[in-house]
């Protein structure tokens, strides 16, 4: 467990070292944030931040609050992606000051180690999963400080920040039995739960309001659709799970903790312990169970991981913090280099191993700005898919694209904000793949035009689809996706697409 106090004969890592390396790693951060191409999801999230609306399809609203707020001073990728910069800095400075407690030369290396691991030095974190771990985080911090010092205020600080956590994503809701089980083991000090519950549930409560006035969309969406395809045990999920764990907590740092005896007692005696310890837990123990018959993205486990390694810092002697960071910083830089060579090579490389849609879309995802030169057209545009429709009006520069003959359950927030009646008899360019059978276009156009123009070594193609007919679209087509991403609920006030 961590010691009360520095051990001045030896230094593992001197401030210098310390600054040196952080100082590093953030410019290097800062690099991968402007060299790595805009992502499919990262562009339909750019989208939300256009105009300012209570929530959206997939999630609750804050990402696209955030991005509202960005686009006021810069419409650059970079700009969207810089609250993920700010947030990592925080972070570290909430790291340093809950080890510092132990030891200035223990909070060093543990914010050292955790400045280095995949989870805060690559990109991985971007739009939704940024503000949930930041929120997550400080309000795990921000409770544990307000019992520690018996302060109110700092409880209802921590709700708020909880509830800021929830409208980012559902997995803050975590938070809520960390909170309780923590408490559960404070004498007198249950009020400082009431105190986080009122911090935190106007945030629920606008979240429950926006979604009675819009179809319960969010919960259609996270509770229902996007499950439908799970069926039965899937032990590949499960491997694959556990194999997202052990690269998200690196190799040496599980070894660490396998050969090391923790003891229970320790951990649930001292209380800054235990809520990182149940922060920690409560989350891996149902998505595990979970992901026996759902498939989980790497993403999704994120918002947690900044717990196990505080409990690194905390569990371990100086001596075996220092030894695991030696191989920490081996395995940072075999990720930088790694990435490096992967963003830097040439497009024939890819042209090659890539099949000739997969080449498209990456030049597509790569030079979004190239590809919208080529597109000189003054009417509807629109796209088959959300991510090629959100990648487009990024390289349109916010021409809007919408989602056209779109049957996935994912995406599904162009349903809400386009009104194809205000298309009706006119001509609409379409954004197509090449070997795309045109048949299913032809119901809804007079006639189809298919043209093409050449990028990188690669043909592109759209199709010019003359007098629209709204009508029968939105009733042919329109309706029943409606009908089938949008089910009708006997809670709901209202729904407008209906």
């Amino acid at each position: 467990m961590s010691d009360p106090i520095d051990v001045k004969t030896h230094s593992f890592l001197s401030p210098t070292q310390f600054w040196v390396w952080i100082f590093f790693i953030l410019i290097i951060k800062i690099c991968v944030m402007l060299s790595l191409p805009i992502q499919g999801d990262e562009a339909y999230y750019f989208q939300w931040g256009q105009q300012w609306r209570g929530g959206f399809y997939d999630l609750p609203p804050m990402v696209g609050w955030l991005t509202y707020f960005q686009r006021f001073f810069s419409n650059h990728l970079f700009s969207f992606r810089f609250p993920v910069f700010v947030f990592s800095i925080l972070m570290l400075l909430g790291f340093y000051k809950i080890l510092v407690k132990h030891g200035k030369e223990r909070a060093r290396l543990g914010t050292l180690i955790f400045a280095l691991v995949p989870l805060f030095s690559l990109p991985m974190v971007v739009s939704t999963d940024a503000p949930l771990i930041f929120f997550f985080f400080f309000s795990v911090l921000f409770f544990h400080f307000s019992l520690e010092r018996k302060n109110y205020f700092l409880a209802l600080v921590a709700g708020v920040f909880g509830g800021l956590a929830f409208l980012s994503k559902y997995f803050a809701l975590f938070l809520l039995p960390t909170v309780f089980l923590h408490i559960i083991f404070e004498k007198n000090k249950r009020i400082f739960f009431l105190i986080y519950c009122v911090g935190y549930f106007p945030f629920i409560y606008q979240h429950i309001d926006w979604n009675l006035d819009h179809c319960l969309i969010n919960y259609t969406f996270n509770f229902k659709t996007r499950h439908d395809d799970s069926s039965g045990f899937n032990f590949e999920r499960f491997f694959s799970w556990v194999g997202f764990h052990f690269y998200l907590a690196t190799p040496p740092l599980i070894y660490l903790f396998l050969k090391s005896r923790l003891k229970l007692r320790e951990i649930f005696t001292i209380p800054l312990n235990r809520i990182i310890f149940f922060s920690f837990i409560l989350p891996i123990i149902p998505f595990g169970l979970s992901a026996l018959k759902q498939g989980q993205g790497i993403h999704w486990l994120l918002f947690y991981y900044p717990f196990f390694f505080l409990m690194v810092g905390l569990f371990f002697s100086k001596e075996q913090l220092f030894k695991n960071l030696k191989w920490i910083k081996v395995f940072y830089l075999v990720h930088i280099i790694s990435y490096g060579v992967i963003v830097f090579l040439p497009d024939n490389f890819w042209k090659e191993k890539l099949s000739e849609n997969r080449y498209r879309d990456y030049l597509l995802m790569r030079y979004p700005r190239e590809v919208g030169k080529f597109i000189n057209f003054k009417g509807p545009i629109v796209a088959e898919n959300y991510t090629t429709a959100a990648l487009l009006t990024y390289g349109l520069r916010d021409y809007p694209v919408a989602v056209f003959k779109n049957e996935s359950r994912f995406g599904r927030n162009d349903d809400l904000v386009t009104d194809y009646q205000l298309f009706d008899n006119q001509d609409i360019l379409i954004f197509t793949r090449f070997d795309t059978n045109l048949d299913k276009f032809e119901p809804y156009f007079n006639q189809l035009k298919t043209k093409r123009f050449q990028l990188r070594g690669t043909d592109f193609v759209y199709v010019v689809g003359s007098n629209f007919n709204a009508k029968k679209y939105i009733h042919y087509f329109k309706a029943k996706m409606v009908e089938k991403y949008f089910p009708k609920s006997p809670y709901e006030r209202n729904c407008s697409i209906r």
